[in-house]
């Protein structure tokens, strides 16, 4: 192909990824920066072209994501042991938990009195309208 640069991972003999860089055949590689996460590429397009190494940012940002996920996890399971329903209900909502999301809401829905009384009242309304409907 001309033009693609791929990416090689030595250790697993894989192909990790493949970039379409210039328009005509590649001619010359090189590696650079202090870090070597640079590459230099030139082309029969008459161009040259400077890509960055951006995998150890990436990973970073899977790391935040994934301690963010697991510190909100650990909040919701709080808010639920501390009968904070609305809050959890919510929380569960905006996570995507929907199995934590319906309990919570099961719990809210036979709860006669509790701390979201009238959430209560609204969603039994709201269930009242939906036979009816």
């Amino acid at each position: 192909m001309d033009g693609v640069t791929k990416l090689w991972n030595v250790r697993k003999q894989a192909c990790v990824g493949t970039i379409q860089m210039h328009d005509e055949k590649i001619w010359a590689v090189d590696m650079g920066g202090t870090d070597g996460r640079y590459v230099l590429t030139g082309g029969g397009d008459s161009s040259l072209k400077v890509w960055r190494d951006d995998t150890v940012e990436k990973e970073q940002e899977d790391k935040e994501k994934q301690l963010e996920r697991l510190q909100d996890e650990q909040k919701l399971s709080t808010l639920i042991r501390g009968e904070e329903y609305l809050e959890a209900a919510l929380m569960a909502f905006r996570m995507n938990k929907l199995r934590d999301f319906y309990l919570v809401m099961n719990k809210i829905l036979t709860l006669k009195k509790s701390k979201v009384d009238p959430v209560d009242s609204v969603l039994q309304d709201r269930l009242k309208f939906k036979q009816f409907t």
